[in-house]
């Protein structure tokens, strides 16, 4: 469990007051209650604005030399998180823990960490956690289910739930793990946390998602329903690799290459007339 999830079981008023309360909200209340304190999302019902954003897909996964201002950290993680309903009065947030959200967990650790020791401590241990060699790209899932409808080990991952990762050329990813399930407090309803990691380096060893992926879906299948959740991406146009197609150890690569821009031969001068004039 990182850093700043620690504290969830030692404070449970907190998250009971923040998850799906059973009264209305106020449109200033929905929006606070989009995340709840130390890195866990509020999942209401409807949408969030985020899911029509559109996002920078990091492909830089070293650790930054300066921690983000943990001031952001609701924002960012607030941008990088979709919510879908999933079977009967179910519901879910995940959040695509991309390079950019790390920096505001590490941030949002060493401020947390001040009180206890020196500021981010455990700074390079929840970087190797999330992103390993940067071989892999983790997506947070926090879900609830009513209790009197469901029973509690359906927050269990691994109890016939099927997770997978597609990008927008249509290839499939299946998670290579997931963490332990963490339970959150509630008298009403069950809710559970875990993080899934997908692989971001094929068996040949190529980048799988690059600054030319345009979207990523995640989609959910269980017993009791089904989610997609899309994450769209920007191009980067001043990218070295903008338009390569770096995919081509995957299957089917070569009906849906991407074309790569070649630049146009100058043309040659056209000559000018010229009068010859004799004396």
């Amino acid at each position: 469990m990182r850093p700043l999830e620690r504290s969830l079981a030692g404070r449970p008023s907190d998250s009971e007051r923040r998850l799906w309360p059973g009264g209305a909200a106020s449109p200033g209340y929905r929006r606070a209650a989009r995340l709840t304190l130390l890195g866990s999302l509020v999942l209401l019902s409807g949408c969030l604005s985020g899911n029509a954003a559109y996002l920078r897909l990091s492909t830089d996964y070293r650790m930054p030399r300066e921690y983000a201002d943990p001031r952001t950290y609701a924002a960012v993680v607030a941008d990088w998180t979709r919510v879908a309903d999933v079977g009967l009065d179910g519901g879910l947030a995940a959040t695509l823990e991309d390079p950019a959200v790390g920096a505001e967990i590490l941030a949002r650790d060493a401020e947390d960490s001040r009180a206890a020791g020196p500021p981010g401590t455990d700074a390079e241990a929840t970087w190797r956690a999330l992103y390993g060699n940067g071989d892999r790209l983790p997506i947070k899932i926090i879900w609830r289910f009513d209790r009197h409808l469901y029973r509690q080990s359906i927050l269990d991952p691994g109890s016939g739930w099927k997770f997978t990762l597609v990008d927008d050329l249509g290839f499939r990813y299946s998670p290579v793990y997931h963490d332990a399930l963490t339970l959150v407090p509630n008298r009403r309803l069950w809710i559970g946390e875990f993080t899934l990691w997908f692989p971001r380096r094929s068996l040949g060893g190529r980048t799988l998602f690059t600054s030319h992926t345009r979207e990523l879906t995640l989609e959910i299948a269980g017993t009791p329903g089904q989610a997609r959740m899309t994450w769209r991406f920007l191009p980067l146009l001043d990218s070295d690799q903008f338009g390569v197609f770096d995919q081509m150890d995957s299957p089917g690569a070569a009906s849906c290459r991407r074309p790569i821009p070649t630049p146009m031969p100058a043309a040659e001068p056209t000559p000018s007339p010229t009068a010859s004039i004799t004396i």
